[in-house]
């Protein structure tokens, strides 16, 4: 017996029209595609879209202001009524983020305070702003104290300490909903601070998320990770991002050697100073550390050649600043100018810094000083006295910096000589930070932390040292800045390339 076999069309083909099938990509008659073209071109349009969306990531980007040549700074809002906080340093080299309290103004003004920030408590106040949490409907009380100490343990050293709170925090186009801080009741050192260094650093009984990681958390940026280009007036943070056109030659990446306390330093294996083609000294060595620090002018170098030089030129050394001063417009001053310092890093990265950028002027007397912090160290090795020399901001101002603290790694290149003209070329900080590694950096692996916890391992728990006040309460707001598309979208792959062209014949 013969049996008919009865054909079962697939998904999407009619028995009575030509045969198309949408899996297989098959043609449609020349009729049926021009009636669907508008829709389909709909189809298209959205389907491009989807995929470029999904291909942005975003970043943040951060305008920095280079405030009475000492610092590089940022205004802020806090709070639900965006209390303005003047003039507060970015700072990569500590953690925290504090600001002066209310209570700070009326209070009395210390010899100590008078001595540091230059004013009265209330003057503090009028320059840099205040916060009072009772105007803040967002405001949440942690019930826990800080207390930070910048610099050394020293007489000289500067620091601040009061409460800890919760509130939100706008920055530039960055805004945070939930954002721990210090409120200052004391401060012995001016202006207030925005730490974006390591987690781990924080002055407080438990450590906490900072502005970084909040950032993470919040979803602003996919990786704590974040560059920074310094120019003379200006400077540019980009969170989650890094921008090509800042920098010379090849950017190289080396670990970040966690040397008793969370950092961000690296190995430094040369010093050399020059003048032109000559060498006046170049000392190397594979056990320096240096920590890249846009929290401060000054930067630290041994004693063994720098005070030879300054004696040389005539320079005095001030034992109140520390540092070596002489009368500007000298031959002394304008003799040293032409001279250039150099870094060598993780034995490629070079960085070449002229004299004439670690010479300052102080226009109350006349007297230029030098940015160079001359150490008791006689030679720029680990000692149990230096765990690390500091590269302040006028070296900064010579290198272009981008902070991984989740691969733990900086990369580090030569920075163009006018970041600020600069056409952008940016480019998303990937979780595998796909940069060529420098090579010199074996010999000091034995000082990398490769156990630093996670961001969710420091959350400060209700029961330990304070809990969140029931009296403010917490009513965190959803408005947060929108991440800015990456200037180039990711290639599409081949089963994307082959889905969008069926979807044009649909």
């Amino acid at each position: 017996m013969h049996h008919s076999t009865q054909i079962t069309p697939a998904i999407g083909l009619s028995p009575e029209n030509f045969a198309y099938n949408r899996a297989l990509c098959l043609p449609l008659s020349p009729a049926r595609v021009i009636k669907m073209l508008p829709i389909q071109l709909f189809n298209v349009f959205l389907l491009f879209s989807l995929k470029l969306a999904a291909a942005e990531d975003k970043y943040q980007k951060l305008n920095l202001t280079r405030i009475n040549d000492e610092y590089y700074g940022v205004d802020v809002e806090v709070g639900s009524d965006e209390q303005e906080i003047k003039k507060v340093v970015l700072d990569t080299g500590s953690s925290d983020f504090w600001i002066l309290d209310k209570s700070f103004c009326n209070s009395p003004t210390s010899e100590a305070q008078e001595n540091k920030n230059g004013q009265s408590n209330e003057e503090s106040c009028e320059i840099y702003g205040s916060f009072d949490s009772e105007n803040s409907d967002t405001f949440q009380a942690t019930g826990q104290v800080f207390n930070l100490t910048y610099g050394d343990t020293s007489a000289e050293s500067t620091g601040s300490s009061g409460v800890q709170g919760i509130d939100q925090l706008r920055v530039g186009d960055i805004h945070i909903d939930e954002l721990y801080f210090g409120l200052a009741t004391n401060a012995t050192g001016l202006p207030p601070v925005l730490g974006i260094g390591q987690i781990g650093q924080e002055g407080s009984n438990s450590f906490y998320p900072n502005f970084p990681y909040q950032m993470k958390k919040e979803g602003l940026i996919d990786v704590v990770a974040y560059s920074l280009s310094l120019g003379k007036s200006k400077g540019e943070l980009l969170f989650g991002a890094m921008d090509h056109s800042k920098y010379n030659g090849t950017l190289l990446k080396t670990p970040i050697l966690q040397v008793g306390v969370p950092g961000t330093q690296v190995l430094l294996t040369g010093v050399a100073l020059r003048n032109g083609s000559s060498s006046i000294f170049d000392k190397t060595d594979n056990k320096g550390f240096i920590y890249f620090d846009s929290g401060t002018t000054v930067s630290t170098l041994p004693s063994e050649h720098f005070d030879d030089l300054f004696k040389h030129h005539g320079w005095e050394y001030d034992t109140d600043n520390e540092q070596y001063t002489i009368n500007c417009d000298s031959e002394g001053e304008k003799s040293i100018r032409d001279l250039t310092l150099e870094y060598t890093i993780a034995g490629d990265i070079v960085i070449k810094v002229p004299f004439e950028d670690i010479i300052m002027n102080n226009e109350d007397d006349g007297k230029c000083l030098s940015a160079v912090l001359v150490s008791d160290q006689t030679s720029y090795s680990l000692s149990d006295d230096t765990a690390y020399f500091v590269a302040g901001d006028e070296v900064l101002r010579n290198a272009y910096v981008v902070y991984n603290l989740e691969t733990q790694e900086l990369a580090i290149a030569p920075a163009v000589d006018n970041p600020e003209d600069t056409e952008e070329d940016i480019e998303i900080i990937s979780e595998d930070f796909d940069i060529p590694e420098a090579k010199d950096y074996s010999v000091s692996l034995d000082y990398r932390n490769t156990t630093l916890p996670a961001t969710t391992d420091y959350l400060p728990s209700s029961t330990s040292s304070g809990s969140v006040s029931e009296e403010t309460g917490s009513t965190s707001q959803n408005s947060t800045s929108e991440g800015i598309a990456a200037s180039s979208m990711k290639p599409l792959t081949l089963w994307s390339f082959i889905v969008f062209f069926c979807q044009f014949l649909i």
